[in-house]
């Protein structure tokens, strides 16, 4: 439901109040090792990160693909005024989410829009490409696992962050026209007041308020996301989203008559191809991996949750002087003295609140955060070492889930994710739990496997040196790294992911992909489509704009496998 509230006495007030707690911050700064007096037992000299809650094993279920749907019955699917929705569910959201996530069975979507709502959000789209404007998708309809969902009126839009493409080149009918873009469902973003106030909701299968669907740009292998989400899955980090594979039908009814025969109820049905269905990173991607529900090891999803890209300036690097852009995204509508849309005002931030608390005090939280972390004291320059390790052993097993953010970081490393954190100060989440426990939460991993840029190989770079050491410049991994037993274990942990034994083994990796091209190939060419940084085809080759190092394959073995090579690389220097 789109809302627009006004309090202007509140925004006042809290505008003050976050003036005044950041001048107490920053005019009476505490020394250094003064963090210490933040925690207990600061006698003991032996702290280990807690792996207690770093890992959630589950096995991939049984999901079956469902008959897709033919041409024939998708005319049957919405043109019933009839029709009912449709909301099955599992006994409990991991196991929904694990069926509807399985990767190694194909999901069909189905989007039915009457034209005049389509060629609008085309219309928005040429206003300004960087607009968060939904529109009414009036059929929504999902298939897997011999399931189907079927919703009505659900929110539309493009997303992207500098991805973002207009997903049709004209504004007609049957011209084959159509271009993959990446899209963003939400079910509830039409709810009625009466329905909010009914206590409605309409989250699919009980545990999703929406969806990311994006088209495979620049990778011909159709696999890099798929894997690099499911790698850190399989290996029990249950921070990470899911992400599974989809076919994509648009119906489009043409309620403008554009043919001009009178009829206003002919459609056209448009194969939008294979993409990428993602999880969403919000409250109910956060309630599923809290204890209760059994999905991970969060207390609460009512903590602060933050989006952290790179939108220039400083980045994220977690450097409190760096901090140049930190806000709430918006998109607001600009209208004329009729009331007709002409341009949207778009505000973006590279540390962007999602959380649902007031903006001031996540604002304050991670502030707070960031100048404890900053003022860590340096393990390594002969003074105090002992004792600074302490501090610094203290605040990741206190301040966040060290253990957890390591395995992370690993996965990360393996995968060759050079638009991380640690190089280009880009693509995660950041979440504070009520408990006042912080989160890493990896994202955006389309990039990975081979794909090089910003001088660094990714199938050959040092992965104890990924990015900078230095730690002015990136404080979350460097401290961290500065103590000798977190490094140990950053090592271990670098070797149990990328093993013989492990799921990153090239062999096993080669077959997996091979078996989702199977899965997927009958589906990747249409004839409906003008394919521009995609393909139709499979291509086993990394980006075209990347650095070019070597042209590192995936699913075909040789010397420059991606993964042969990235294995022999960690073996080298993390043994």
């Amino acid at each position: 439901m789109k809302s627009i509230f006004t309090k202007k006495l509140s925004i006042i007030l809290l505008f003050f109040v976050t003036i005044l707690i950041i001048s107490c911050v920053t005019s009476q700064p505490s020394k250094p090792n003064d963090i210490s007096k933040n925690f207990t037992n600061s006698n003991n000299s032996e702290i280990f990160l807690d792996s207690s809650q770093s890992e959630v094993k589950t096995e991939r279920p049984n999901t079956t693909t469902s008959k897709i749907i033919s041409k024939e019955d998708l005319t049957k699917l919405y043109w019933s005024e009839n029709k009912v929705e449709l909301n099955p569910k599992y006994s409990s959201r991991t196991e929904s989410l694990d069926n509807i996530f399985n990767p190694d069975a194909l999901g069909q979507i189905v989007l039915v829009f009457d034209r005049s709502e389509w060629n609008k959000h085309l219309d928005y789209c040429d206003l300004n490409i960087n607009h968060e404007e939904s529109v009414v998708a009036k059929g929504f309809y999902f298939t897997k696992d011999n399931k189907e969902w079927f919703f009505k009126d659900i929110g539309f839009r493009i997303r992207g962050n500098t991805s973002r493409r207009r997903p049709q080149k004209g504004n007609g009918m049957n011209k084959n026209d159509y271009v993959q873009a990446h899209f963003s469902l939400d079910f509830e973003e039409w709810l009625t007041d009466e329905q909010e106030d009914a206590g409605i909701e309409k989250k699919l299968a009980d545990c999703m308020k929406g969806l990311i669907l994006k088209r495979f740009k620049d990778d011909g292998t159709y696999s890099r996301e798929i894997y690099g989400y499911n790698l850190f899955r399989q290996n029990g980090i249950w921070i990470a989203p899911r992400a599974a594979y989809t076919r994509l039908i648009i119906q489009i009814q043409d309620d403008l008559d554009l043919d001009k025969d009178g009829n206003t109820t002919e459609f056209e049905s448009i194969d939008y191809g294979i993409y990428g269905m993602i999880e969403e990173i919000k409250k109910q991607f956060l309630k599923e991996r809290t204890s209760k529900e059994g999905g991970g090891y969060l207390s609460s999803n009512k903590g602060n949750l933050w989006k952290c890209l790179f939108k220039g300036g400083s980045g994220t690097d977690f450097v409190l002087s760096h901090i140049d852009s930190m806000g709430e995204e918006y998109s607001k509508p600009i209208k004329n003295k009729k009331g007709k849309i002409i341009d949207f005002s778009v505000r973006s931030y590279s540390y962007d609140y999602k959380g649902d608390n007031e903006f001031f005090e996540g604002e304050n939280q991670i502030k707070g955060f960031m100048y404890e972390l900053n003022n860590l004291p340096d393990c390594t320059d002969g003074k105090n070492d002992e004792e600074d390790k302490l501090v610094i052993k203290k605040f990741y097993t206190q301040r966040m889930a060290g253990d957890l953010f390591l395995r992370t970081y690993a996965i990360n490393v393996i995968l060759g994710m050079w638009d991380d954190y640690w190089i280009n100060k880009n693509n995660f989440y950041f979440y504070f739990d009520k408990d006042g426990k912080a989160y890493f939460i990896p994202y955006d991993y389309d990039n990975v496997l081979g794909v090089s840029h910003l001088g660094i190989d990714a199938a050959r770079q040092n992965p104890l040196e990924w990015g900078s050491l230095d730690s002015r410049n990136r404080p979350l991994i460097q401290k961290i790294l500065q103590v000798p037993e977190f490094m140990d274990l950053y090592r271990r942990y670098l070797i149990q992911y990328s093993s013989e034994e492990s799921f990153f083994d090239d062999d096993k990796s080669i077959e997996q992909i091979k078996k989702w091209h199977k899965m997927i190939e009958p589906f990747i060419n249409s004839s409906n489509l003008i394919y521009r940084d995609t393909t139709n085809e499979f291509i086993d080759k990394p980006a075209s704009w990347g650095d070019t190092y070597k042209p590192y394959t995936l699913y075909t073995e040789g010397k420059f496998n991606y993964f042969t090579i990235r294995q022999e690389t960690i073996k080298n220097f993390a043994k």
